[in-house]
């Protein structure tokens, strides 16, 4: 017996906690340069992280994984690919309930993925690419703010 507590009871107040799941972000983009920078800097963040180079390809997992916490989708994924919005789309089409971070060189892009997920009720936040005017911290912190 230790003060007013038993060794029992000091024992058990330190136990490890259990530590909990990574949340899981797919990133969308057909730079693999964009998708290894962030996806490293949101792995040091703490994210488990996934990357597709198309929409297509996104959307084939989807059918044989969970859904992650967020994506990350380039708005302008090139003209033979998915575009950003068709991606959101098609998420909303399958009930997908995820945060999604859109980004691209022309807020044009992001407007229109913001009319898909609003027609869902899915949550955006956009970033203009041009020049790369963000910083990776405030792309994690917008993924870290959507949990709320």
């Amino acid at each position: 017996m230790n003060g007013n507590f038993s060794d029992k009871e000091i024992e058990g107040g330190n136990r490890e906690q259990k530590e909990k799941p990574k949340q899981v972000v797919w990133i969308i983009d057909d730079s693999s340069a964009i998708q290894e920078t962030v996806g490293e800097f949101l792995k040091m963040e703490g994210f488990e992280i996934r990357t597709f180079s198309s929409g297509e390809s996104a959307l084939e997992a989807l059918g044989k994984e969970k859904p992650p916490f967020a994506f990350i989708i380039d708005g302008n994924l090139g003209s033979d690919k998915m575009e950003g919005w068709q991606i959101t789309q098609a998420l909303g089409e399958r009930g997908v309930n995820a945060f999604i971070v859109a980004h691209s060189s022309d807020n044009r892009d992001n407007s229109r993925i913001e009319e898909e997920a609003k027609k869902f009720g899915i949550r955006v936040k956009s970033f203009e690419k041009g020049g790369y005017q963000y910083s990776f911290d405030e792309m994690a912190e917008a993924i870290r703010s959507l949990k709320d």
